[in-house]
């Protein structure tokens, strides 16, 4: 790999320990604001959320494959749309405006912090996932 790609791929391996950090800190306040989600978001949440960055980072940090920005790609468009909907369209429990009116506020804080924190990871990640694609698809292989 050459020190560019190198670069790129801890960029973006660094953006994903980030969202996860995001995921994990917004789950507690989750948790301690007792708002729950029904057992197919918690499906979705597992998969496109938590495992699909996790997947994407193994996929470009041990196999150096090409699929694994395109894993990055989609995880990140899913939960960006995910979380928009259930954090800032969607009037529920899990809306930013209702989660104001919670206590404790610690909690209720950040859980509206993490929401946007989110959004915001999720958008660089995708972008940062197109930047490698566009890396290597322009007649540089993909690492291997």
């Amino acid at each position: 790999m050459n020190d560019i790609n190198r670069r790129k791929t801890r960029v973006v391996l660094i953006l994903i320990a980030t969202h996860l950090a995001i995921v994990l800190i917004h789950g507690a306040a989750h948790t301690r604001l007792d708002i729950r989600t029904s057992p197919a978001q918690n499906v979705f949440i597992s998969t496109m959320i938590l495992m699909g960055p996790v997947l994407a980072g193994a996929l470009l940090w041990f196999t150096k494959s090409a699929l694994g920005p395109v894993v990055l790609l989609i995880s990140m468009i899913g939960s960006f749309c995910f979380g928009f909907y259930y954090h800032f369209v969607l009037v529920s429990p899990d809306h930013v405006a209702h989660v104001a009116r919670l206590t404790p506020r610690l909690w209720s804080v950040t859980f509206q912090l993490t929401s946007v924190l989110m959004a915001i990871s999720e958008a660089a990640s995708a972008l940062a996932a197109v930047w490698i694609m566009k890396t290597w698809g322009r007649g540089r292989a993909a690492p291997c």
